[in-house]
């Protein structure tokens, strides 16, 4: 929550009751390295996500998620670029590995991150697709995919069934869970034009959806 590095850790558990007290945590503090290990094996196991199911659980249990709409966007995550040769590029497109590379190149390279063009803007990486709880904005459920991976292509795993969503035009027209509601902001198209009752319908939907880019702000 509060961007800490993993040395900030162990800083604020030893210069803080609060830390300890809120962690469980009588009198020894782990180190830096204690707590990166721990998060790499959390991670490994993926224990992370049965976590955040819980986190979940824990914040509908209080009454914080109210349950009353959802909104869904994707985001860019840049990566670092790949100074590969043509032929290496090749293969990590067909989700292969180069033969020749060592066990310490495979460590040091990123053969999941991928290219995509939004608008005219060129983008390498990931994208973090999320749904929100309208009211409160907690994130409800979220997945990560390679950056050519279309919005929509997500939206029925994102999204829960029995709740309205908002999503923007990215995601019109598109399939959802049986029973799911989803409403897009419209778009133009060559032959039509939006008239004014679209304007309105998309101005009242965007000025609810626009909660999610406060998420991806604070994320970011």
């Amino acid at each position: 929550l509060y961007n800490l590095s993993d040395d900030a850790m162990e800083y604020q558990m030893i210069d803080r009751i609060s830390f300890r007290r809120f962690l469980k945590i009588d009198d020894k503090v782990p180190d830096a390295k204690t707590i990166w290990n721990f998060r790499n094996q959390l991670s490994k196991s993926n224990r992370g996500n049965w976590l955040f199911s819980a986190f979940q659980e824990k914040l509908e249990s209080q009454g914080m998620i109210a349950h009353k709409g959802q909104i869904v966007d994707a985001t860019f995550i840049e990566a670092p670029k790949q100074r590969n040769p043509k032929d290496e590029n090749e293969l990590i497109k067909a989700n292969r590995v180069p033969v020749n590379w060592t066990k310490n190149k495979r460590a040091q390279k990123d053969t999941a991150a991928r290219w995509t063009i939004k608008g005219n803007e060129r983008h390498y990486g990931y994208k973090n697709h999320i749904a929100i709880d309208t009211k409160s904005k907690f994130i409800k459920n979220y997945q990560t995919t390679p950056a050519n991976v279309h919005d929509s292509q997500v939206i029925g795993v994102l999204v829960d069934p029995d709740e309205i969503t908002l999503a923007d035009s990215a995601y019109q027209n598109q399939a959802t869970p049986k029973g799911a509601e989803l409403f897009t902001c419209l778009k133009n198209t060559r032959s039509k034009s939006l008239k004014a009752d679209d304007k309105m319908f998309n101005k009242i939907i965007s000025k609810i959806r626009v909660r999610i880019e406060h998420v991806f702000g604070f994320v970011e």
